[in-house]
């Protein structure tokens, strides 16, 4: 089947992440001609509508939260014609309302056709001083501190760069996170307000960069990202830090021995190091 050549359409169109000049022609013309247009957040998307000049002939409001019937109704409400999803900004899909949306239109036989532009992800990879690929994406990480730590812990010693979106209230404590479980001398690169008239980036070592950003207020939306782990010694791939650090402690050394011994070969830093020492020993 050639997806372009069915009646029924569910277009994903790409809208600026901030400048709004970043719109595509093709984006524009779809807006024009689909039956109607799912979105966010209406109010936001009506201006950049009327900056477009495209009068909807249908918008509705699209949540994660919507029920099965009531994607079925947005489906119903175009019969034979076609409909567009926006976010926002950028790309939909990435950390937007909509996979539901998608999944009910493949399901149903609609053509979903991608319209594609502006994606705040490839960005800023594109301006990244450090290799970037490959990469992972992570969306927006976990409000609550615990549940921050317990992904950057499943994640650290991967290869793959990390990308991911932070909001300035918790920017400054996920940065203290990522100094915690990646080490201070991990490469990051945290980009804000792309495209915009105060985008601006900063790029250096973890702790270097959570020093820089402490000295002004933080205000704006930010992209994050970090440099993929190196090779490590082969230690580290076959044993566990945890038994390592018991089989040390086990031989009567003192904590201050183990941390220093452990240290090279870890990207955990010293305090963490020894506060997993510390809990060890309470669990004994």
């Amino acid at each position: 089947m050639k997806s372009n050549q069915t009646a029924q359409q569910l277009y994903i169109v790409a809208t600026p992440i901030g400048n709004l000049a970043d719109i595509s022609r093709r984006a524009i013309e779809v807006l024009q001609q689909v039956d109607c247009i799912l979105c966010e957040n209406s109010e936001h998307s009506m201006r950049l509508l009327r900056h477009i000049n495209v009068q909807p002939r249908a918008l509705f409001k699209l949540t994660d939260h919507e029920s099965p019937e009531r994607i079925q109704y947005y489906l119903d409400k175009v019969g034979d014609g076609s409909m567009a999803l926006i976010s926002d900004a950028g790309t939909p899909l990435m950390c937007d309302p909509g996979h539901r949306l998608v999944q009910a239109a493949h399901a149903r036989g609609f053509a979903v056709l991608p319209i594609p532009g502006p994606c705040a992800v490839t960005a800023a990879l594109s301006i990244c001083p450090f290799s970037v690929m490959p990469f992972q994406f992570l969306g927006f990480l976990p409000r609550k501190q615990g549940e921050r730590l317990r992904l950057l812990e499943k994640v650290a010693a991967g290869s793959e760069a990390l990308v991911f979106f932070e909001s300035p209230r918790r920017l400054l404590n996920c940065l203290v996170d990522c100094e915690q479980v990646f080490g201070r001398n991990r490469q990051i690169f945290v980009v804000k307000e792309l495209t915009k008239q105060f985008e601006c980036y900063w790029h250096g070592t973890v702790d270097t960069v959570l020093q820089a950003l402490g000295e002004g207020p933080i205000q704006g939306e930010f992209v994050v990202v970090l440099s993929g782990q190196e090779a490590m010694s082969a230690v580290t791939e076959t044993v566990d830090l945890n038994q390592c650090l018991q089989a040390l402690s086990a031989e009567g050394l003192s904590a201050q021995t183990i941390i220093k011994a452990i240290g090279p070969i870890t990207t955990v830093r010293k305090n963490a190091l020894y506060q997993r020492l510390q809990a060890l020993k309470t669990d004994e």
